[in-house]
């Protein structure tokens, strides 16, 4: 979406998306490190081999240069609930 609302200039968008995992959920690293002997083995948590992604972004000019903008994602499966945001200003000269 772009437009005007009330004389405010604004970009705003919305993304949904579906994520799936196939093959083996147990993910395991093994690596090296520089003069030691030996391998250093990792592993984590199982993936979770479904979930949905919900993000929101929007951009809102202030005055001739300078916009307002911010960015919310979401995470959602049987397992997991994630959450992050951002939010900051731009300045054009």
């Amino acid at each position: 979406f772009s437009g005007d609302i009330s004389g405010w200039d604004l970009d705003a968008g919305l993304s949904l998306l579906w994520e799936s995992v196939g093959g083996d959920l147990d993910v395991q690293m093994l690596t090296s490190l520089a003069n030691i002997d030996g391998t250093l083995a990792a592993s984590s948590t199982k993936l979770v081999p479904n979930r949905v992604a919900l993000g929101f972004d929007g951009k809102l000019k202030l005055s001739d240069g300078v916009f307002a903008h911010i960015r919310y994602n979401t995470t959602n499966s049987h397992k997991l609930i994630d959450h992050a945001g951002w939010a900051g200003i731009t300045i054009a000269f």
